[in-house]
Formats: C-alpha cells, structure tokens, sequence
C-alpha cells in the first residue's frame, strides 16, 4: 500500500445500480454498499460490493426480501475486521410505505454476525438518511420522511446502542430533514439539515436552539469533522453568479467567528456536489471535494456530465481541478473517499443514453494524490479530462471549462481536411466561441498552453 495504486472498474448490468457509501479496510479493500432493480421498477434490492485494492470485484451479496424493497445507505466501521450496515427497508407497492431502519453488524468476509429492524412508520416514506457513530459507539441516524399530504416532509433522529438496540427514535414536523448528526457529549447533539440550518438538540432530539449555516450553503452532503470541534463541508452555493459549489471550514459547531469559505464552478454549467458524501480527506492539507458538472434533471433530457474533483490544503485553497468521463455517456458523482495511500476514490453512475440504454451502472475510479489515472484502461476512451467542451454535438456555440490551474489557454478548432478554422485565447476558467459560420460535420478540437494543459477531441456540429 506505499504505492499509489489507480484503477477504473465499470460494473456493466442490465439492472439500475446505485452505489450509496463505500469504506476501505486495514488491507486496502473496498466495500460499495447501495441498490439494485430491474429499470423502471420500484422493487429495490440492496447490495454489498467487496473490491480488492486493484480494482477486481471479489465478493458480493444481495439481500432480497420478498416483501419489502431494501437500500443500503451507509457503512460504518465497527471493531477491526467488522463494520455496521444502515438499511431502509420499504413495502413493495409504489406507495413504499409501512418503513423500517435495518442495522446490520457485518465481517469482512460479508457474513451477518447480527442485525436489528425499528419500525418507523406506516404512512411515510423515506426521504434521506444518514448514519454515524456517536459516544460509546452510539448508532446516530439522522434523515426525513415523507408523505403525500401535509406535513409534507418530517425531521428523523434515532440513536441505537452498540447491540443494535433502539435506545431513542424522534419525528418532528418540520419541512426539511437530517444531513448530518454527531453527537457533542452526554446531553447534547449536532445536526444539519439541507436547508442550511443548523441544530442544538438535547439527548431526546428536541431542538434547543439553531443557527443558520454562513454563506447560504445549503444540502451540505459533505460533512467531515476534524475534531471534536472543528469540521469542513461542502454543499451547493446559493451565493453567487458564476459558482454553484461552496466549501466551508468552521472551527466551532455553531460560532462561525473566523469561518473559511471557497467556491467553484461556472455560470453556463449547473455544478452539484456528489450526492451521499462530497468531501473527505485523511490529511487536512489534501482534502478531496467531487461532484458532478453538468448535471442535468432526466425531465431535462440528457447530454454529456463528468465526474469532478478538486484538491484544496487546509485553507481551501485549490491546487488542482479534474474531470472524468466521456461524451457518450451521463456521470453523477455519489461519493468520495480519501484512502490510506493518499489518494482517493470516486464512486457514482453512468448512463449510456446515446445508445439506448435505460439503466444506471456502476462506475469507480480510484485516484492517486494528484488525481490522476495511471496505467492502461479499456472503457472506450481516457476517462481524465482538464478541459471539456460543450455541449457537444452542438450548434451555434462552443463553450469550454478549463481546469482551476490553468489561468489561460488556446481553443483551436480543425475541419476533417486539417484546416484550423478557430483559434481563440481564453482567459479564466470557461470561455465560449461563435460557431454559427460553420457548416455541419465533425471537427477536431485542441486545447493547450505552455503549462502541460493539452486536450483534443471530436467536436459535431448539427
């Protein structure tokens, strides 16, 4: 493990497969934990994935329930050689109601040693949930449920001790739900919502005072706690024009006295963070921060996204930016994970929607320290950008985001007789050209500069 070892595993199905947390062990092997179901079905099957440090698939489990659809949400380290599993489970109607939390204890050789169920509700359906360990390795779960008619959307809050046994369970009527949860001492707890609040709570979960997170950073899915004070996060930023990412440190749970803030992204794109865990790191100084660039909502219709990842040191200071994936297919970023080596690991979906198909796959990248993807890898193209154009295929416009460590490049553009038909400087991270004089085709770009940027592709005017 004093390597930096890189991989990229695509796990191809003819089934829907979402990845909702991962966890690396003492020996480098990696643990995916999520969903499965047939396309468009509402019967959810949950999964454990067990990969070995260079990316080979090794074991595997599903949990079928012939009653009840189950999602796996979280994997939690428990003693060495065992970790807890957090589960909802739902009927098999499209209602999903009549819902229950699953905690499972687990080895890493994916055997159940034991599990527990709390019921939840009969008429509600879950919403998010999120789970972490608390004093005396305390089970917390914080989440929201919901239903069809008002109240719309309930606060959840449940603590379980370290038998799986349900010590305390807490709905509240408030329109929004639990992202984050830790526990402060022996009477009191942490909690964010993703309406950028957060909550002071007393040992039964009812709320004693509030505060509103800085920046209007909101559905701040990336909370990681470098003390027992202290902790970074990152969300969407409401904050500004031409940034849609905010990042945040704060060194106390609620006194935002000396807070630090930073933001990326581009007016043109919608930049969402990945969206069960965004941020982590093992150093302060290299902290990890992914999500998705140009997302789209599937009422939208699809077009090319990317995985993206940014490095920042302690200060959020960005040292470098990345992209990954390619323009046949639709990427959304789920989770990042600093590892033991330095490095990280992303794990999200693609859909490949211009050939057709209608389910979501699985697809894992594992980084080194600079973000990079070192080797031989056989998915159609190289999955590392620095610069991507879009949209693509296009029309009357071209547009390119250019990496956070590049401050100037060339856009050149060729038609198929090798004749350079655009040159363009581009200042700044994004910049964009007229394309309107162009005939239909297929063109070549290059985007480059004397700082090591360089990037080609295939361009198509419609």
């Amino acid at each position: 493990m004093g390597q930096h070892t890189t991989f990229e595993l695509l796990l191809d199905s003819q089934q829907e497969q979402v990845g909702t947390d991962i966890f690396e062990d003492e020996r480098g092997n990696f643990y995916c934990v999520g969903f499965s179901s047939e396309p468009k079905s509402d019967y959810r099957k949950g999964f454990i994935l067990k990969i070995d440090p260079f990316g080979k698939l090794i074991d595997s489990v599903t949990y079928m329930l012939p009653d009840q659809a189950c999602t796996i949400y979280s994997i939690l380290q428990d003693t060495p050689g065992v970790f807890i599993l957090s589960s909802y489970l739902s009927d098999t109607t499209s209602s999903h109601y009549h819902t229950k939390i699953k905690l499972q204890r687990v080895d890493y050789e994916l055997n159940i040693i034991k599990e527990s169920t709390m019921h939840v509700s009969d008429d509600h359906q879950m919403l998010v949930v999120s789970t972490t360990l608390g004093i005396n390795n305390d089970i917390l779960i914080t989440g929201g449920i919901i239903k069809d008619l008002p109240p719309y959307t309930m606060y959840l809050n449940a603590r379980f001790n370290n038998d799986l046994d349900s010590v305390h369970a807490s709905v509240k009527n408030l329109a929004t739900g639990g992202l984050s949860i830790k526990q402060l001492n022996d009477t009191s707890y942490w909690l964010m919502d993703w309406s950028y609040h957060y909550f002071l709570c007393d040992t039964l979960f009812n709320i004693t005072d509030y505060y509103d997170v800085p920046e209007h950073v909101d559905n701040p899915v990336g909370v990681k706690w470098d003390s027992d004070t202290s902790f970074f996060f990152a969300g969407e930023w409401n904050g500004g024009p031409d940034d849609d990412i905010g990042i945040i440190r704060q060194y106390h749970p609620f006194d935002q006295t000396g807070y630090l803030f930073n933001s990326w992204g581009t007016m043109d794109t919608l930049d969402i963070t990945a969206l069960n865990g965004a941020l982590d790191f093992r150093c302060k100084d290299s902290v990890f921060v992914g999500g998705t660039t140009g997302f789209v909502w599937p009422e939208e219709g699809y077009h090319p996204s990317y995985y993206s990842l940014i490095q920042t040191d302690s200060l959020l200071n960005i040292r470098w930016e990345r992209f990954y994936g390619s323009d046949e297919h639709y990427y959304v970023l789920h989770d990042v994970l600093a590892t033991r080596d330095g490095g990280c690991l992303l794990t999200g979906t693609r859909f490949d929607y211009d050939a057709g198909a209608d389910d979501r796959d699985i697809y894992i990248l594992k980084l080194n320290s600079e973000g990079l993807i070192l080797g031989e890898h056989n998915y159609n193209k190289p999955a590392l950008k620095e610069a991507i154009v879009y949209p693509n295929p296009g029309t009357n416009q071209i547009k390119v985001r250019i990496a956070a460590q590049y401050p100037q490049c060339i856009f050149e553009l060729y038609d198929v007789n090798g004749n350079k038909v655009i040159s363009q400087e581009i200042i700044g991270k994004w910049g964009e050209t007229n394309t309107s004089f162009l005939s239909p085709g297929s063109y070549v770009y290059q985007i480059h500069n004397n700082e090591g940027l360089f990037e080609t592709g295939k361009w198509v005017k419609h």
